[in-house]
């Protein structure tokens, strides 16, 4: 048997990796087409937190956090274990380029589809709780998501967020 963060870790890839490949996915009826798919897409252990040497296409990474576990809510006897994936995107981007704001609005709806994808995937034995996006640690609860922080500093367009998955034990 896989263990769980694995298990949840390698669906969220493999959904991300075969929408990329094939430019578009498909939740229900509709069906979304992505407005880049040019990135690669990694697995991993370690959070990614800070930029990184990547391809200049961009990348993606999607990593297995660790798990917390509880009683759950309803029955105090029932264990139940959360479970986080981290999806976390960087591309180099040249703020003078022509194009550049096409290039930033491809890039977050990019991420809006992939925060879709994942919400609406379907696994096995684990529900899906919620997305939560990186936001800025100095601006409060209420701050924009993290994704421009790295564009103002290093001319990095990232997003992170991480995806909470449950699993009753």
């Amino acid at each position: 048997m896989t263990a769980s963060l694995i298990t949840v870790r390698n669906a969220i890839y493999t959904a991300i990796a075969a929408a990329r490949d094939a430019g578009e996915f498909a939740v229900g009826d509709d069906t979304y087409t992505l407005p880049y798919a040019g990135f690669l897409v990694e697995r991993s252990h370690l959070p990614v937190i800070e930029i990184v040497d990547f391809a200049a296409e961009g990348q993606l990474w999607v990593v297995a956090l660790a798990w917390r576990t509880g009683n759950s809510e309803s029955r105090s006897s029932i264990r139940k274990r959360d479970l986080p994936i981290q999806i976390a995107y960087q591309e180099p981007v040249d703020k003078n380029a022509s194009g550049y704001f096409d290039l930033m609005d491809a890039r977050i709806e990019l991420v809006e589809l992939i925060d879709l994808l994942v919400a609406k995937l379907k696994i096995a034995g684990y529900a899906f709780l919620e997305n939560v996006p990186l936001r800025d640690k100095d601006a409060g609860p209420d701050a924009l998501p993290f994704t421009f922080a790295g564009l103002r500093k290093a001319n990095t367009f990232e997003s992170y967020f991480t995806s909470w998955w449950r699993e009753a034990i």
